[in-house]
């Protein structure tokens, strides 16, 4: 068997190895070293300060990424609406008949003109349903303009304050208020100017006045100018007449009051505003390269599967069951899985007027008027 031994160095002494095994206690280091070890002992303290603060904000980023990606994913469109339509007050009047009374205008109130700030019906006789603006002409077609003066007169005269667009319609126009909101926001209603389906004033394409079915929009400084400049003045709107076709005389009057028609169109031309049903755009020639729309046009016409801004504002001819159809595939109808958010879903910036620029028509067809 193998024998191992321990020699220790003379004059050792045991008791002092009992005592100190690990060599000099930590009390006689701190009294040799004192600032040395408070040094130490700030650096620990610090390093665990640091890092419990950076773990913390670690998980406040996490937190607020997460509430963020939530709060975009639950309630960015809603909450986007709900600020247009707070900041975008839209008063809408639809232009009717008594005998529409129950059939086209209740549609139009239980779809999209109940998203109108206000909503009128201007007919020749009252109805128990709905706010109705009475204005004592004639219900025939060519008699419009007439009824179209007075109307835009008496908001003016009585409800100027509670909006700032002013919006007539059909009752045949179904309208997306939300996009329609979404188009003037940059816009300030102080500015002179007017929206809607561009058609051409006159032969020389120039300027152009708005598609009376597809529905036009006048900001508060435009009804201001048409009321007070414009219906003050024979030589600048038939003001002592009724007939005539309501859409070109109000746009000639505005043009005659110092109103800009603006472009509703999108950043990829894609037009907003359409004088008639959907696939009048998205079926190509559904009407034949002849019919009259493709030369009465400012701008070019497009029709094509893709023709139609994704924002559109308003169609025209639609059927009092069709609103409906077009309330419910809106506004009812999910596809599931595919609710993914739009990065354009952001507002804009807000304009300057003079550094508006309306374009030229692009629209070489010639039209005889």
């Amino acid at each position: 068997m193998t024998e191992f031994h321990l020699t220790l160095p003379q004059n050792t002494d045991f008791n002092k190895i009992r005592e100190e095994p690990f060599g000099e206690p930590i009390r006689r280091r701190i009294h040799r070293y004192p600032k040395r070890m408070l040094i130490l002992l700030l650096v620990g303290i610090s390093v665990i300060i640091l890092y419990t603060n950076w773990n913390n904000e670690i998980d406040d980023i996490v937190n607020n990424m997460q509430v963020i990606r939530n709060r975009k994913h639950n309630l960015r469109n809603e909450t986007l609406a709900e600020t247009l339509e707070r900041e975008v007050r839209v008063l809408c009047w639809v232009m009717t008949t008594p005998e529409n009374h129950k059939t086209k205008a209740l549609h139009v109130l239980h779809t999209w003109g109940k998203r109108c700030t206000r909503l009128f019906f201007v007919t020749s006789k009252t109805d128990d349903e709905f706010e109705t603006i009475i204005v004592p002409i004639e219900d025939k077609y060519e008699f419009l303009w007439g009824k179209t003066r007075e109307a835009f007169r008496y908001i003016y005269n009585n409800h100027f304050d509670e909006a700032d667009w002013f919006m007539k319609a059909d009752d045949d126009t179904f309208v997306f208020v939300e996009n329609l909101r979404y188009l003037l926001y940059e816009y300030s209603p102080d500015m002179p100017i007017h929206f809607g389906y561009n058609f051409k004033l006159d032969n020389k394409n120039i300027s152009s006045y708005m598609s009376g079915g597809g529905g036009y929009i006048l900001s508060k400084e435009a009804l201001s100018r048409f009321v007070e400049i414009g219906l003050n003045d024979s030589t600048k709107c038939r003001i002592n007449e009724n007939n005539n076709a309501e859409d070109v005389e109000i746009g000639k009057c505005l043009l005659a009051s110092g109103v800009v028609a603006g472009d509703g169109r999108d950043k990829f031309y894609k037009q907003r505003f359409s004088p008639f049903e959907p696939f009048a755009t998205l079926i190509p020639n559904y009407y034949g390269t002849k019919f009259w729309y493709y030369g009465y046009s400012f701008y070019h016409v497009h029709n094509c599967r893709d023709c139609l801004s994704k924002y559109v504002v308003s169609f025209h001819y639609v059927a009092s069951h069709n609103m409906d159809v077009y309330n419910f595939l809106k506004y009812d109808l999910e596809v599931f899985g595919l609710d993914e958010l739009e990065e354009e879903d952001v507002l804009p910036e807000k304009l300057i007027f003079d550094e508006i620029k309306i374009p030229e028509s692009d629209n070489s067809i010639e039209y005889h008027f």
